[in-house]
């Protein structure tokens, strides 16, 4: 499923998703921390951890864990003002 996620952001035009993984190795890691670290909690939402389970205390200090069945929850409602002519949601 995160591959298909990502296929569609490389193949969307503007797609502003920026993508950190495990496998991308540890300075990639230090980078998404850093920028988690710079965001205030209004704007930690914008950061997501995908994990296999939300408990794991290995990702302990990333923030907002969620398993990919709660991001697909997530990710699925669409905010209408930001969409082409606010037309969702209508």
């Amino acid at each position: 499923m995160v591959d298909v996620l990502r296929r569609v952001c490389a193949s969307s035009k503007g797609c502003r998703w920026t993508w950190y993984l495990e496998a991308d190795g540890a300075d990639r890691c230090a980078l998404f921390l850093a920028r988690a670290g710079k965001r205030n909690h209004k704007h930690t939402q914008e950061l997501v951890t995908l994990v296999g389970n939300a408990a794991d205390m290995q990702f302990r200090e990333f923030p907002n864990k969620k398993t990919l069945a709660k991001f697909l929850a997530v990710v699925y409602r669409v905010d209408a003002r930001f969409t082409w002519l606010g037309i969702c949601g209508r």
